[in-house]
């Protein structure tokens, strides 16, 4: 009789990018999977993450699992998933996102679901200070008390939880050196991107063949440091603009550094006024839909930057290292264990537009040194961030819970 297993997530897209590669491995062991989570959720593109679970071969289920705090939605969506679950019985129950670590353990607790999961990608609440902090906090310990095993998703963040008390050393998992599905290098791939797939974004980009571009991808978000990124990048453009007016014959002088914002705005996003007027206005900054299929955005860039405050672990910027782009990113929790300072890209401060500036600046002005990290960087993913590591794992995980 096949074993059965529950997912549960706040949006179908974020259940599909995270669980495309464990999907197919799990119902290859004999897995019957249920899929729990919103119908659907705007900002991911078109593409119907919904439909592919279902086409993948998971049994998909509609309950709204909002992201933002809604109380009396918040108590709906939990009396609904505890009468899912008294009415149908799992074998693990293993919930990710925020809210869905929260209500997904809680309501299987109530419906007596012995074999709870979840795995933490991060910390909403990690910039936080005061009451918000001690709230949100509570929550985790309370979603990690009711669960026997929690995957995190990287090292830095465990450390940090167990320094908050949330968990214990023995539920606590990070798999492998961390990251939430690892990086499938034979995926991401330069080569296997069409030439004509790069020169039509870049088209639509506006960039000529001389333009260089600086790639951001993610939720347009203050903590996501798009503000400091677009301050950054300013002070960049600027000095280009001065360097490229000795009207030299040296081919570099011809360059034009872009900037290209692939994600959305959200709309409780606080990045302020002067921040969208910059990115609306300025002339070497483009902005792109969500791109289902991220390696063209990839390939069209020299150097991919996420200056983020929080992270459980970016798979940004695993994909942009297997694709061969240096990376700068921040020594925030998370981030920190994406990248090897000055070996694969470089680290920032949280925060710090000016150092940020400093360590693009570094890239900008040495292509060899750009080949050298990205070179380098796909090298890490390969060793280090195989998928069948992450897969074999919870394969594991789930077989010792269920015996």
């Amino acid at each position: 009789m096949n074993k059965k297993l529950c997912l549960v997530a706040t949006a179908p897209a974020l259940m599909y990018l995270f669980n495309r590669s464990l999907i197919p491995a799990l119902l290859a062991d004999g897995w019957e999977i249920t899929g729990v989570t919103s119908a659907g959720q705007p900002g991911f593109g078109e593409d119907d993450y919904y439909a592919k679970l279902q086409r993948l071969g998971v049994k998909m289920v509609a309950i709204p699992i909002s992201r933002d705090p809604r109380l009396f939605r918040d108590l709906w969506c939990f009396f609904r998933l505890w009468i899912f679950f008294l009415r149908n019985r799992f074998d693990v129950v293993h919930a990710s996102h925020p809210k869905a670590v929260l209500l997904a353990p809680l309501a299987a607790f109530f419906a007596c679901h012995p074999n709870r999961v979840i795995t933490i990608r991060g910390r909403v609440y990690e910039n936080a200070v005061g009451w918000k902090r001690r709230i949100f906090a509570a929550l985790d310990r309370l979603s990690c008390f009711l669960c026997r095993r929690v995957i995190v998703v990287s090292h830095s963040l465990r450390e940090a939880m167990l320094k908050d008390n949330i968990g214990t050393p023995q539920t606590l998992t990070v798999i492998g050196n961390g990251g939430s599905q690892g990086c499938d290098a034979a995926f991401f791939d330069r080569n296997l991107v069409p030439e004509e797939n790069v020169k039509k974004l870049r088209r639509q980009c506006g960039l000529s063949e001389h333009d260089r571009v600086i790639l951001f991808a993610g939720r347009q978000r203050k903590d996501k440091g798009i503000v400091e990124l677009v301050q950054a990048f300013v002070n960049i453009s600027s000095d280009f603009e001065s360097n490229n007016s000795d009207h030299s014959d040296n081919p570099r002088n011809n360059e034009q550094w872009r900037l290209a914002l692939v994600g959305h705005e959200e709309s409780a996003s606080d990045v302020g006024e002067t921040t969208r007027e910059t990115i609306r206005n300025h002339p070497h900054i483009h902005t792109l839909d969500w791109l289902s299929d991220l390696r063209t955005a990839y390939k069209m860039a020299d150097i991919f930057v996420l200056p983020t405050w929080r992270e459980g672990f970016p798979n940004t910027v695993l994909e942009a290292s297997a694709m061969r782009l240096p990376v700068v990113t921040t020594t925030a929790i998370g981030a920190v264990d994406s990248v090897i300072d000055g070996k694969t890209g470089f680290l920032a401060p949280i925060n710090n537009a000016e150092q940020l500036a400093e360590k693009i600046r570094l890239l900008i002005n040495s292509p060899t040194l750009r080949d050298e990290m990205g070179n380098a960087g796909r090298n890490r993913v390969l060793q280090d961030f195989s998928p069948k590591i992450i897969r074999r794992k919870i394969l594991e995980l789930y077989g010792t819970m269920t015996k």
